[in-house]
């Protein structure tokens, strides 16, 4: 699969979630993810631009894990890259922690956000909000006109999406803060 997407930093989520609801979007729900990323020790997964994450997302009635590989970026106007997902039953979690570190792999960074899914015209746009580097708007379509026509919507059209992945944005405030951490998490 190829997943197209936008990224953009608000100030506030409340603005976009009303513009949501006057376009006629749908809520899916909200959850709180929880990320781990993984590599080989010779960090051959981010020298090519590519990632290997296990998310656990938990819902007030339950949870979902998901194990996602995303390729390298295409050059493009949005962000694009090819993306492959498996489902794991949730009660497998630390089964599937082992599978990737019987593979070689190591966990190089976690973190934690909350986000709001929902559904307007072909796009799925999500409201994110990350400890320390705050909140953003991704919308996810088949293309670059669908996720424009979107960002217009919710009056997001004029504001330059961001290419940078939340790993990347969490290290630079890390490395800003003058901390050294392996996980972000909204408890510190």
């Amino acid at each position: 699969m190829i997943e197209i997407e936008a990224k953009v930093k608000v100030d506030s989520l409340e603005p976009i979630a009303a513009a949501l609801k006057d376009a006629g979007a749908e809520l899916h729900g909200e959850c709180m993810h929880a990320d781990a990323f993984f590599d080989e020790p010779n960090g051959k997964l981010k020298k090519v631009g590519s990632a290997l994450r296990l998310r656990r997302e938990v819902y007030h009635d339950g949870e979902k894990v998901v194990l996602t590989f995303k390729g390298p970026k295409e050059k493009a106007k949005f962000k694009v890259r090819k993306e492959q997902e498996v489902e794991i039953y949730p009660g497998d979690i630390d089964s599937a922690f082992e599978l990737i570190g019987s593979l070689g792999f190591e966990k190089i960074f976690e973190y934690e956000k909350k986000r709001q899914l929902w559904e307007l015209g072909e796009c799925f746009v999500c409201l994110d909000t990350a400890p320390l580097i705050g909140m953003f708007v991704e919308i996810e379509g088949p293309g670059d006109e669908q996720i424009q026509k979107v960002m217009s919507k919710l009056g997001l059209g004029e504001i330059e999406h961001i290419n940078t992945g939340y790993p990347k944005l969490l290290k630079n405030k890390l490395r800003e803060l003058g901390e050294d951490k392996e996980k972000v998490t909204f408890d510190g």
